[in-house]
């Protein structure tokens, strides 16, 4: 079930009624499904750009927050692209452009929350279970055996590396940085001045 805006909101009022102010947003939202595109696309993307708005409003010091990180969660696939999946890897493109986007001085100057992406490799969740797939997830039902062709021999890191990966990006990671957290390893990445990529 797609969580609604004004769920969302309301788990951040409860939290605060709690705890009295949030530092940190891990704004985790995630399907896997290209045949169901339009709902993929609500909760992978839309979801995330709630998340993310509502962070600001929650956590922002314009508000009458404290400030502090807001972290959104792509996927490799988000940096690469996919054959496979090409709709999922779409919105997790969407992610890094977000928080990128946002995560530059004129919106930390306003609010004092940082923003910073993870993007994870193989994770051992149900998302990646080669078997759980039945090709109904796919735009195209071959495409699911593409997906386990190019992805034989590897293994799906543990959840707890992810973690490792969110912490660094929350104590090293500069405001806009896309970090990797992939086969155990974590390290920021860099995106060029588009003129500088010229062939």
């Amino acid at each position: 079930m797609l969580l609604k805006k004004s769920h969302f909101e309301e788990a951040f009022k409860r939290t605060l009624e709690k705890w009295k102010h949030i530092d940190v947003l891990i704004n985790n939202a995630g399907t896997f499904n290209d045949s169901q595109y339009e709902l993929e696309i609500a909760v992978n993307a839309t979801s995330v750009v709630h998340g993310t708005l509502l962070g600001l409003q929650y956590i922002g010091e314009d508000k009458g927050g404290k400030g502090g990180v807001i972290v959104n969660i792509s996927s490799i696939f988000g940096v690469d692209g996919d054959t496979s999946f090409p709709i999922y890897s779409a919105t997790k493109s969407f992610i890094i452009g977000l928080s990128r986007s946002m995560g530059t001085p004129y919106y930390y100057d306003r609010t004092g929350v940082k923003i910073v992406t993870v993007c994870p490799g193989l994770t051992d969740t149900a998302l990646t279970v080669h078997g759980s797939l039945t090709g109904t997830e796919f735009l195209f039902p071959d495409l699911k055996q593409h997906y386990v062709d190019m992805n034989k021999g590897a293994i799906n890191q543990p959840t707890e590396s992810v973690a490792v990966g969110v912490i660094t990006s929350i104590t090293n990671g500069e405001n806009g940085s896309v970090w990797i957290a992939e086969d155990n390893e974590h390290y920021e990445i860099d995106f060029p001045y588009r003129k500088a990529l010229k062939k």
